[in-house]
């Protein structure tokens, strides 16, 4: 398996002004609010992702060299990669990263590999499946409960 990622040595700015990134759904979907702060999960993100953005363009016009700058990045921010995998690696991350114990973004990542495959073979999507289904039991200390 090879990766090649976008350089983040540059952070483009987008229409809003900020860079894209990813917020889990227990953020979006969290319905409380800290009243005191008159503040949601979804507000206080999107703050710290404003207040990223605006700590990297501030050591920017220090002169800090943006490799050293986009230190302050957060790990929700996106960049494009590449990857190559032959079939039978492929078959090895399915057997980890499909199971419900894996995270979730690195399963719907790979949920998306299956599909792909499977619009060329499905048969080869078939054999990609979580470990537990091979073992024919959960082998994580905290089962998932499908076999």
């Amino acid at each position: 398996m090879a990766f090649c990622q976008e350089s983040q040595r540059y952070v483009k700015k987008y229409e809003d002004g900020l860079f894209d990134y990813v917020t889990p759904s227990t953020i979006l979907d969290n319905p409380k609010e800290i009243t005191y702060l008159d503040a949601t999960a979804r507000t206080i993100y999107a703050r710290a992702m404003r207040n990223a953005q605006a700590a990297y363009e501030q050591l920017l016009e220090l002169g800090i060299p943006a490799e050293d700058a986009r230190f302050v990045l957060p790990n929700a921010y996106c960049a494009k990669v590449d990857m190559s995998i032959n079939y039978h690696s492929l078959l090895d991350l399915c057997k980890e990263r499909l199971c419900s114990k894996a995270q979730w973004e690195i399963q719907e990542l790979v949920g998306k590999l299956r599909s792909a495959v499977n619009e060329i073979s499905p048969k080869l999507a078939g054999y990609m499946q979580p470990k537990c289904y091979w073992l024919g039991k959960c082998p994580e200390a905290k089962s998932c409960g499908k076999y």
